[in-house]
């Protein structure tokens, strides 16, 4: 019989799997519904971005992130950008584009155990900054597909990315949190990456209607880059090899 631990954290997955149901069913869909209003690119990141502006007004602000450009990436390309460039370019129909997304969230899932590994054996900082590169290039995949067998191979670089690099950001800002203070470092982290929700879909929806989708395509993988060459220059490891905990506390 399952310990108490173990059957809270089965009713934790529950919960979860049945929420991104709901999320993975309107993703591949909400940006080309929203155009056959005739609406702009930043009028459909206005859209999804009252998905990540609920988020955000429940997250309490406290500490510092590093992390919150991978959400504006995220929501900002992948939901807001991609879907519309895969439909006017390569003329896919919803649910081939939603079959490229299934994809993703499939691989995506097969590769987070296996990255939690990764995370405790190598460190925080050695799985992020590889991930965010990673991130970057599906963008660029994206940007360059001729056909649907390169949209779905952006599609799983792209979850191989998240996936691989889920798990490390949270872990670092539990790591760098200060005494006592585990709860707010994490909240705040959390708002931080739901900002990104909000600004992503904007952001990026205004880029696309004022220089095109390639560029805006372009310059969010070039960002991405950049992001990581910061981290990795300036961000210490958090983990501390011999610490059971892997982390190095400050204080």
């Amino acid at each position: 019989m399952r310990s108490r631990p173990d059957r809270i954290l089965v009713w934790m997955c529950v919960l979860i799997a049945v929420n991104q149901l709901g999320f993975g069913g309107i993703v591949p869909v909400l940006a080309l519904y929203s155009r056959s209003f005739g609406v702009s690119q930043s009028a459909i990141g206005v859209a999804i971005a009252v998905y990540g502006l609920a988020r955000f007004l429940v997250a309490m602000p406290a500490g510092r992130s590093r992390m919150a450009w991978n959400a504006v990436a995220r929501t900002g390309a992948l939901f807001n950008v991609v879907p519309v460039l895969a439909e006017d370019r390569l003329g896919l129909s919803p649910d081939r584009i939603g079959l490229g997304l299934a994809l993703a969230s499939l691989v995506g899932l097969a590769v987070t155990y296996p990255s939690g590994a990764l995370v405790d054996r190598y460190g925080r900082k050695s799985v992020i900054v590889p991930a965010t590169f990673l991130a970057g290039v599906s963008l660029l995949l994206f940007l360059l597909a001729p056909s649907y067998a390169w949209f779905l191979a952006g599609c799983v670089v792209w979850s191989v990315a998240s996936g691989v690099g889920g798990a490390a950001p949270a872990a670092y800002a539990a790591d760098v949190a200060p005494p006592g203070m585990n709860a707010a470092a994490m909240s705040a982290f959390r708002m931080l990456a739901d900002l990104g929700y909000v600004i992503g879909p904007i952001v990026l929806g205004l880029s696309t209607d004022l220089a095109g989708a390639n560029a805006t395509l372009a310059g969010t993988a070039v960002l991405l880059a950049a992001t990581a060459l910061l981290f990795a220059r300036f961000a210490p490891e958090s983990h501390q090899r011999g610490d059971p905990s892997g982390a190095i506390r400050s204080g």
